[in-house]
C-alpha cells in the first residue's frame, strides 16, 4: 500500500505469512459493515430512501454461479474415439478438425465465429465469460453442450488446452504485419484471420516490443462453464445497516486465506508481486469470485513500467444513472518490503484484507436497485508506483469520460498498530 512512512510500521516479508496478520477479524468484519452502509448510502444517494434489493450470492459460495462476458478493448495498438452423435456432427460438418474429449478437463476450449453482435452469440449459448471480438470468439463449454451443438450442425473448433488456462492470449496483427511477426513471441495454439490464440511461457508476459508495433494483446477471460441465472425477486428493506448484518465472517476469514496461498511455489506463503505468476491467478481468482456474484466481469490490461502486461480487475452492480457510478477499489497486488526476492509475499494484510472486504461488499451489494452503479475494481502493481490506478483512471477518465460521484478505496484493514489509523487523500 502507497502511503505516508508510519514509524510504528515495522513489517517484514515472513511476518506478512503469520496467521496473526489477519486474525483480528472483528475489526475487518466492523470495517466491512460500516463500508457496506457508506456504499449503500452513497449508491442510493439522491434517490428514495428505500432501497429495493434481490437476494444476494450464498455466503459461502465456491465456485462461480453466473459468468460474465469480456468484450475486449485493444489496450496497445491424433482422433479418439467418438460416441454415436459426436461422430454424426462430424459426418454432417465435414471441413470440422475432429475433437478429442481429452481436451476438454475439466472444459472445453472453444472457438466459433459469429455475425452481428459477439456479446449476443455468447448469450444465446449461455455462456457469461469469453473473448469475442471481430467475428471471431473463443470461450469455454462442457463436453456435453459442445457435442450438442455439433449435433446440432453448427460449425465450431475444439481448441486442445496444451498449457495453463493462466498463460491464453489473444494477439491481433494490424494489416500491415505479417505472420512472420510472431515467430519465437510465444506458442500459437490457434488462429482465425489476424487474430492469434497464444501461450506465453511468461507470467505476466512482457509484450512492449509488441506494443510498439500496433500488435493487441488481450488476456483470455477464465473459462468458467455456462450455468443457471438464478431467480432474482426483489425485496424492499428501509434501512441502510441491514446489508452489513449479512456480512460473513466465514466469507471473509476464506477469501484472505485463499489470498496470501496463491502462487505458493515455495512453502506456505505464496506471493501475489506483479511480476509473478500468482499475480495472474490471483487477478483469475477475483475474475472467478466476482462472477460467481452474478457480476458483469472484465479484465482491463495495460502496460507496466518495465513492460509487462498486467491486468486490473472490474465489476459492475448495474444502477439506474449510468452517467453518475461510484468507485469501490483495492489493490490486490503485494510486496515483500525487506528482500529482492518476491518471495515471501502473501500480503495478508496489505492488502488481502482489504480485498476480502471489497468482495464480500460486492457480495452484499449485488442486486439491490440502487441510483449510482457500482464499478468493483481490483487494481494491480500499486505497490510499485500505483501503475494500475493510473491506467484505469486514464482509460475510465481520458478515454471513456466516465464521471465518477464518488470514491472509497480499501486498503490494510485490521493491521496491529498501537492506534487507530484512518488516510484520508483527495
Amino acid at each position: 500500500m502507497n502511503r505516508p512512512p508510519d514509524p510504528h510500521r515495522r513489517v517484514s516479508a515472513r511476518s506478512r505469512s503469520e496467521s496473526t496478520y489477519w486474525q483480528p477479524l472483528l475489526i475487518v468484519m466492523s470495517a466491512s459493515a460500516l463500508l457496506l452502509v457508506a456504499a449503500a448510502w452513497v449508491v442510493a444517494s439522491a434517490g428514495d430512501a428505500t432501497i429495493a434489493r434481490a437476494p444476494s450470492a450464498p455466503a459461502e459460495t465456491t465456485e462461480p454461479v453466473i459468468g460474465a462476458l469480456h468484450t475486449p478493448t485493444p489496450e496497445l495498438p491424433p482422433t479418439s474415439a467418438l460416441d454415436d452423435s459426436a461422430r454424426s456432427a462430424e459426418a454432417a460438418n465435414p471441413g470440422l478438425v475432429s475433437w478429442d474429449k481429452t481436451d476438454c478437463e475439466p472444459i472445453c476450449l472453444v472457438r466459433a465465429t459469429y455475425s452481428g453482435s459477439g456479446v449476443d452469440f455468447l448469450e444465446e449459448l449461455g455462456v457469461r465469460s469469453g473473448y469475442v471480438h471481430d467475428g471471431v470468439a473463443w470461450f469455454g463449454l462442457p463436453e456435453a453442450q459442445v457435442t450438442e451443438l455439433l449435433s446440432s450442425g453448427m460449425s465450431i473448433h475444439v481448441v486442445p488446452i496444451v498449457a495453463s488456462p493462466l498463460s491464453l492470449y489473444v494477439v491481433r496483427l494490424p494489416e500491415w504485419e505479417h505472420d512472420l511477426t510472431l515467430n519465437g513471441v510465444a506458442e500459437i495454439l490457434d488462429k482465425s484471420g489476424r487474430q492469434y490464440l497464444m501461450s506465453f511461457g511468461e507470467e505476466p508476459p512482457y509484450v512492449r516490443h509488441l506494443a510498439e508495433r500496433s500488435i493487441a494483446v488481450e488476456k483470455l477471460p477464465p473459462l468458467i462453464p455456462p450455468l443457471e441465472r438464478r431467480n432474482s425477486e426483489s425485496i424492499r428493506i428501509d434501512d441502510p445497516w441491514s446489508p452489513a448484518a449479512e456480512v460473513s465472517k466465514n466469507q471473509i476469514e476464506q477469501r484472505i486465506s485463499d489470498l496470501q496461498s496463491i502462487g505458493a511455489e515455495r512453502g506456505q506463503a505464496g506471493s501475489r508481486e506483479y511480476t509473478t505468476a500468482g499475480n495472474v491467478a490471483a487477478a483469475d481468482y477475483l475474475f472467478r469470485r466476482l462472477v460467481g456474484f452474478g457480476l458483469r466481469v472484465w479484465y482491463e490490461g495495460f502496460l507496466s513500467d518495465d513492460g509487462r502486461l498486467l491486468l486490473n480487475v472490474v465489476a459492475e452492480i448495474p444502477g439506474a444513472d449510468q452517467n453518475t457510478p461510484v468507485l469501490l477499489s483495492a489493490h490486490f497486488d503485494s510486496r515483500a518490503e525487506d528482500t529482492d526476492e518476491p518471495f515471501p509475499a502473501p500480503g495478508a494484510l496489505d492488502n488481502g484484507s482489504g480485498v476480502a472486504v471489497l468482495l464480500e461488499i460486492a457480495r452484499v451489494l449485488n442486486g439491490y436497485e440502487i441510483k449510482h452503479p457500482v464499478h468493483v475494481v481490483f487494481l494491480n502493481a500499486e505497490e510499485y508506483g500505483l501503475q494500475g490506478a493510473t491506467a484505469f483512471g486514464a482509460r475510465a477518465v481520458i478515454d471513456e469520460g466516465r464521471r465518477y460521484l464518488a470514491g472509497i478505496n480499501i486498503d490494510s484493514i485490521g493491521a496491529a498498530l498501537p492506534q487507530n489509523q484512518i488516510y484520508l487523500n483527495y
